[in-house]
């Protein structure tokens, strides 16, 4: 059931939409146009519970709307019994008003890609889907706007309404519930390991898999969720992988799309830290072709062939097709690499896709955009791979200095903690195994040769040239489609 509830008044009079759609039956059969009709409400729930490709797509839903909107950040609070999505166009006259936004809301013609239709399918989808509950405040310009509310538990939210009230940020502020009305009162003071769903957990993933090349700054609990550099699965992995290789090509048959800010042209040689990285390079910052390549994260004192073990080697590449922020399918192939994987990005905005606006139709135009995207990039690989001293020569500037300072804190504290309390937890033979490892150290003769960083960064680099020549072969290669969204991590 759908409502409106007035602002902070805990005596408002609720908006019930069922009763109003039935009152407006006989008019609705009438005017077959009309806003409000049953056949029209039913055929709106119907699609927002089957179109999606899993329950908790309307997360991306809202991210697209707020970067269609043209927001300047995307503000993601997760409390006790409730997720606060927060963001504000910067021309605030474009939100809707109350009229507009229930207009759309109520209709099955908010499939588009207009900001207000994108949140509508999010809100449907939302409780129709998900079965979850919602509480939406609309702040147009000196006006505070009135509640609108949906899904069976949306009366739990009533009390935290002034908490989001609060949030000094204005525009869009939507909340959605994390614990079934019954559950309210002793709910939160229940352990979260006890509980049996956790969508706090699962909007956070969400934002993780699918919005690291969100062209806006997008924060869960103040922390950057959005970009590559900084992503656990595409980023700097602790023992694991680092990037390599940041670039762009232009093509004039491939739309352009709103790029993040780290998006750079740079060659990130194999001891560059984290920090210097992520700060820009010089480089040129326009494209509508992206790639990415990351490689194997090095470990001094380790031979190279137990260290391409230890990196279980990746074999398939991916093209991403991303839309307002959001990556909403994929395509990959395989070409045998030693330790180098590549990711291509290029935007989907103007190729066909059901109704979701997910999943994009297997077409001709599609397939065509893939082939000149990985052609052009086949060539700015091979480019690339004549400078093979650039993998190896650091890029500094004023702040490099304090890099290394930073990483031998950072990387201390990481040995102090794991030395004290594990990984995860201590246990019994993860103690056994430390005290080996100790002995070992202690009686042991063997000396790391001189030249070990040396050797292995040429190792590197020699398998790093390899993969770039046979990734150079890209554009050649056969690319399918494989369900992005719905694919397991």
């Amino acid at each position: 059931m759908f409502g409106i509830l007035s602002g902070m008044s805990d005596k408002a009079e609720a908006f019930d939409i069922s009763s109003f759609l039935a009152g407006q039956v006989a008019e609705g059969e009438l005017e077959s146009e009309g806003k409000f009709t049953v056949s029209q409400d039913d055929a709106a729930r119907k699609l927002a519970r089957f179109s999606m490709p899993f329950d908790y797509a309307w997360v991306l839903k809202v991210v697209q709307a707020a970067v269609a909107w043209g927001c300047a950040q995307i503000d993601v609070r997760q409390y006790r019994t409730f997720s606060l999505f927060t963001f504000c166009p910067e021309d605030t006259s474009s939100l809707p008003s109350e009229e507009e936004f229930l207009g759309v809301l109520l209709t099955g013609k908010m499939f588009n890609s207009e900001p207000l239709s994108l949140l509508c399918q999010a809100l449907r989808s939302l409780v129709e889907q998900a079965s979850l509950s919602f509480r939406l405040l609309i702040d147009r310009p000196g006006q505070s706007g009135r509640a609108i509310h949906a899904g069976a538990d949306a009366n739990g939210l009533q009390a935290e309404e002034r908490l989001a009230r609060i949030v000094p940020d204005k525009g869009v502020r939507l909340m959605v519930a994390h614990l079934p009305l019954e559950r309210y009162t002793f709910g939160r003071f229940i352990p979260k390991s006890l509980l049996s769903d956790r969508p706090d957990l699962r909007i956070a993933e969400t934002l993780r898999r699918f919005c690291f090349v969100c062209p806006v700054p997008l924060t869960l609990d103040r922390r950057r969720v959005d970009g590559l550099l900084d992503h656990p699965d595409w980023g700097f992995q602790f023992r694991r992988r680092r990037p390599v290789l940041m670039g762009a090509v232009n093509s004039p048959e491939i739309s352009a799309w709103p790029l993040p800010a780290e998006f750079e042209e740079k060659v990130i040689s194999i001891n560059t830290l984290p920090r210097r990285a992520k700060r820009s390079y010089g480089g040129a910052k326009c494209g509508n072709i992206w790639f990415y390549v990351t490689g194997l994260q090095l470990q001094p004192g380790e031979l190279w062939e137990k260290q391409l073990i230890r990196a279980k080697q990746i074999s398939y590449h991916q093209l991403f097709l991303v839309n307002h922020g959001v990556v909403v399918d994929a395509y990959q192939t395989q070409i045998r690499t030693e330790h180098a994987q590549l990711s291509i990005f290029i935007s989907s905005k103007e190729m066909p896709t059901d109704l979701s606006g997910f999943t994009v139709s297997q077409t001709e135009e599609v397939e065509k955009a893939v082939k000149i995207a990985t052609h052009a990039v086949s060539e700015e690989l091979h480019r690339l791979s004549a400078t093979p001293d650039r993998f190896l020569e650091d890029v500094l500037d004023d702040e490099s200095s304090k890099d290394k300072l930073s990483y031998r804190l950072a990387r201390q504290s990481h040995r102090d903690a794991e030395r004290w309390l594990g990984p995860d937890f201590p246990t019994f033979r993860k103690g056994l195994a430390a005290s080996l490892f100790i002995g070992r150290c202690l009686t042991s003769t063997e000396r790391e040769p001189v030249d070990i960083k040396d050797s292995l960064a040429r190792e590197w680099q020699g398998a790093m040239l390899r993969d770039l020549d046979e990734l150079a072969t890209v554009g050649t290669a056969e690319f399918r489609e494989f369900g992005w969204l719905t694919a397991k991590p």
